[in-house]
């Protein structure tokens, strides 16, 4: 790309004095930024333009509500930042000779993601989004960190009908995967229904894609797709609650030619990504740290493996977020699953985990005090709840303890 290719895009003008400078590489981080790539200001990004200036940067975009000017620079202004950026980053996509796998589902997309990553990259060069930037933005900074990858992995994430579609009409995947359809965001969605219809956006981007899903989804099973199900690959998981996941990952790895023996391999070596079901050995004590995210799956999920420790648990939750008027509901039914656990104290936090049968403490502190109290040894200590209950607070609190 290069730089006449942005006016083109934001004005309808071409210069031709710009068609031979060619752009490195697109920034949102002014400390990122390296001889000849362009800086992007969005935010508060502008106070930041300076540093990019000083770093190397050939041009940046701005809001056109920015009041910047900058004579020894190129300065160009968007009245649409946001168009501005999928024009970009279809622009690239479509020179890019890069396969792209995209991957939704209500539980176990980074999963997902990051096994089917770590399994290409052993013969492949792979790319995927880094973290929880599985939103547009996400999409947008993975797009441009693209190089001379063959493949792009990407997890997309959603709270509201419409935003697959729109990730996949820029990254127009070549193979999706559909996870699951659980109840993550149906308090914005409000039902499985519309839940299932949102992750079906998937195909929106290409109407030839391959198709994968969970064979084994009361919804998924129905649709015209790859149907995977847990009898697929015969391997079995650490973490059995995710074998359909490795399923997933085995017949899309089978898809590009490998063998049975490099997909085993593959699993034997992964390592669960952080703050899911990471397992924290202190001593006699467990630590299970699963705080990433919630949902009423992925927390059944996680109880479930409990049933393999015979020592006394300690389970931490939070509340489960994003389920709007099914919140009573959906933190009530995690009763009956806990009652066929043994030798377990719940402790929990939030407004809807009171739900919940166990002791109640209305903050993080109160309930850190109350686990000082406590003799930890030779216990499996599991905590679980979303994003933002911050239960990671807690877990480091513990891991200070030893």
């Amino acid at each position: 790309m290069n730089l006449n290719d942005i006016l083109l895009y934001e004005y309808g003008i071409s210069f031709s004095c710009l068609e031979n400078i060619k752009i490195n590489r697109f920034s949102f981080d002014s400390k990122d930024i390296n001889s000849g790539d362009v800086f992007i200001a969005i935010n508060s990004g502008y106070k930041y333009i300076d540093e990019a200036i000083n770093n190397g940067c050939i041009a940046i975009i701005i809001s056109d509500n920015i009041d910047y000017v900058n004579e020894s620079i190129l300065v160009i202004k968007t009245h649409n930042m946001k168009k501005l950026l999928k024009n970009i980053a279809s622009y690239i996509i479509n020179k890019k000779n890069v396969f792209k796998i995209a991957i939704t589902g209500s539980n176990g997309k980074t999963t997902t993601k990051e096994l089917l990553y770590y399994g290409l990259k052993s013969k492949y060069k792979v790319l995927k989004n880094d973290g929880n930037n599985n939103n547009f933005l996400g999409l947008i900074k993975t797009i441009f960190k693209l190089n001379n990858e063959e493949f792009l992995v990407m997890e997309m994430g959603m709270n509201h009908t419409g935003e697959i579609k729109e990730l996949s009409s820029i990254l127009k995947p070549d193979i999706a995967i559909i996870t699951n359809i659980g109840s993550a965001h149906i308090g914005n969605l409000g039902s499985k229904k519309n839940i299932f219809k949102a992750k079906m956006e998937i195909k929106e981007g290409n109407p030839h894609m391959l198709l994968f899903v969970n064979g084994n989804d009361h919804f998924l099973k129905r649709i015209n797709a790859i149907k995977i199900k847990n009898n697929s690959f015969n391997y079995e998981p650490f973490f059995n609650y995710l074998k359909t996941n490795y399923n997933l990952v085995a017949s899309v790895l089978k898809y590009f030619n490998f063998t049975n023996k490099e997909i085993i391999s593959t699993f034997d070596n992964y390592q669960m990504y952080k703050q899911r079901m990471n397992i924290i050995y202190k001593g006699t004590t467990i630590i299970i740290d699963d705080t990433y995210n919630a949902s009423l799956e992925s927390t059944l999920g996680g109880l479930s493996f409990l049933k393999e420790y015979n020592q006394d648990k300690i389970i931490i939750l939070g509340d489960i977020l994003e389920t709007g008027k099914y919140a009573i509901k959906i933190h009530k039914k995690i009763n009956k699953y806990l009652k066929k656990l043994k030798h377990i104290l719940v402790l929990h936090i939030g407004n809807y985990t009171k739900y919940i049968h166990g002791y109640h403490f209305d903050s993080k502190q109160e309930l850190i005090k109350y686990l000082d109290s406590l003799n930890l040894s030779n216990k499996v200590i599991y905590l679980k709840g979303s994003r933002k209950m911050e239960l990671e607070l807690i877990r480091d609190n513990l891991l200070l303890k030893f």
